[in-house]
């Protein structure tokens, strides 16, 4: 087909159609145009807007910026201000008129108050420990009047914290002038040890210059700390774990397990017969001197031989805590050791280890307090070994963690042997409906369904970690309380009345304050449980 002629003059039908599609495309372009109109007419219009919101933004940043910098100003001067306040308050301040020797004593009250701690429950951070190494000086850079206090106070000097990691060919002189400043300051003061050597740091033949000053100073040491990996037959240590230290009466021991079997010869201060408190893990040979007067012994993935021979030498231990405690080498026995001083017995178990068959070797005829930590899974270990040694004890405070709410009978039965427990306290546990139910059925008095437990119970607390399932009734609470408040004393004197009973965090859905409610019970009763 021919192409036709772009330049050519329609006529005829084709100069009908074209003007037909003009007329509408002309229409089109006129509303085009008008609309094209309306929207500049609208960008102007907003373009204005814009200019005149500009304008004012511009205008009431600068009042800002201006504000801004005026408060900057009076803060600064605000602060300056503070400082020459306290300063002429400072000269009169009672702390000024207080004789150096008392200012001294306050510092080594300080010093002491965050030294001495409860050693046998975690295993301490040394970096903890660095930042207690540097109070003496902090104290003492203060002023030149807490400086000569300090000075003058030996007791505040008196915690060489030392780390032989750090000590390098760099750094021997800072740590030569540290031992000798805290050493001398400290004077004849008791002295408080702290040593310290990373993973991956063997011993080195000049460590043995540090530990021979240590040495001379041992015989004042009440108090030390030995955290190390690992410990060698040729260690630098050796000797001052040797040594002749009279006076100690705290001892940290934290050692890797696994290095100890050639050094089992090794005893730690071996005539020291003050020692009261020990914490060990990794080194459990201790001599009849160390143990004779030991009251509170904490160890860690001990054996049942070494728990053995550690607990038969010490008559006068009041506190013992077993803190994933082996039954690798069990031993039957004809009949159980029998810890007869034993008051205390703290077991954590972090794992499905069945202890109970360690500690079924003893029995704790003067055992009052009872905790038990673990995990869930592990729940009917600790149920059983509490079912195995009530009979035996006369428990008055018992503490348990993490139950598993499917024994929740266990624990029930458990609890009714207990006649003379006190004090119950639950932590980290979670309660479904039935669990509860269980709990309280069996702290319920004594009646015709029901053995009645722990009548002499007064305290019971579970604590804010416990969480309830939603289908937990709080009526069950409600209700064992108000049954124990209300019972009758029993012939052989049981009063069965809580003096506290607390819920922790629980805000039971659909209600107020639950431990509000049940305090209210609390009260009605006139005679409470004297302790």
């Amino acid at each position: 087909m021919a192409q036709r002629d772009p330049n050519r003059f329609a006529d005829g039908l084709e100069a009908v159609s074209i003007r037909g599609r003009l007329e509408r495309d002309e229409a089109e372009l006129s509303v085009l145009r008008q609309n094209l109109d309306f929207a500049e007419q609208s960008l102007r219009d907003a373009d204005a807007r814009f200019r005149e919101a500009e304008k004012i933004y511009y205008e009431r940043k600068a009042l800002r910026n201006d504000a801004s910098a005026y408060v900057d100003l009076t803060r600064r001067k605000c602060d300056e201000q503070q400082i020459r306040v306290t300063t002429q308050r400072a000269y009169f301040h009672p702390i000024r008129r207080a004789p150096l020797e008392v200012l001294g004593r306050v510092f080594e009250i300080g010093v002491e108050d965050i030294l001495y701690r409860d050693l046998e429950w975690e295993i301490i951070e040394f970096d903890a420990l660095a930042e207690e190494r540097r109070l003496p000086f902090t104290v003492s850079s203060v002023c030149r009047r807490w400086r000569a206090a300090c000075l003058a106070a030996p007791r505040a000097w008196a915690h060489v914290v030392f780390s032989l990691s750090e000590f390098t060919s760099q750094r021997a002189s800072y740590w030569n002038v540290y031992l000798d400043l805290t050493l001398s300051r400290s004077s004849a003061s008791p002295l408080m040890l702290t040593l310290h050597r990373a993973r991956g740091r063997s011993s080195h033949d000049g460590d043995n210059h540090l530990i021979r000053k240590l040495l001379q100073h041992m015989s004042r040491c009440v108090q030390f700390h030995l955290l190390v990996h690992r410990l060698y037959a040729d260690d630098a240590i050796l000797p001052l774990l040797s040594a002749c230290a009279p006076h100690v009466r705290r001892i940290y021991i934290d050692v890797d397990r696994d290095c100890t079997s050639r050094l089992r010869a090794t005893l730690p201060f071996p005539t020291s017969k003050a020692v009261e408190e020990i914490f060990s893990k990794g080194l459990f040979a201790f001599s009849d001197a160390v143990l004779s007067n030991a009251r509170k012994i904490t160890l860690n993935n001990v054996v049942c031989s070494d728990l053995v021979q550690i607990v038969e030498k010490a008559p006068t231990l009041h506190e013992l805590r077993l803190n994933s405690p082996s039954v690798a080498d069990f031993i039957n026995t004809p009949s159980p050791y029998t810890l007869e001083p034993l008051q205390i017995l703290i077991v954590d178990v972090a794992d499905n280890v069945p202890f109970t068959r360690a500690l079924t070797m003893f029995s704790f005829p003067n055992l009052v307090d009872l905790t038990l930590h673990g995990i869930e899974s592990n729940t009917g270990n600790r149920l059983e070994f509490l079912r195995l040694i009530s009979p035996g004890c006369h428990l008055t405070h018992l503490c348990i963690t993490c139950l598993d709410p499917s024994l929740a009978s266990n624990f029930g039965a458990a609890l009714q042997q207990l006649k003379s427990l006190y004090d119950l306290t639950m932590n980290e546990t979670k309660f479904t409906a039935h669990s509860l139910q269980m709990l309280c059925r069996a702290l319920l008095p004594v009646n015709d369904d029901s053995a009645g437990g722990c009548p002499d119970l007064a305290y019971v607390t579970f604590g804010s970690d416990c969480s309830f399932e939603r289908d937990c009734n709080p009526n069950e609470l409600l209700d064992l309380v108000r049954a124990r408040q209300t019972a009758d004393i029993g012939p052989d004197g049981d009063k069965w009345w809580f003096v506290r009973f607390t819920v922790g965090g629980w805000e039971a859905p659909g209600r107020g304050g639950l431990q509000a409610e049940i305090d209210e019970l609390l009260k009605e009763k006139d005679e409470p449980h004297v302790e």
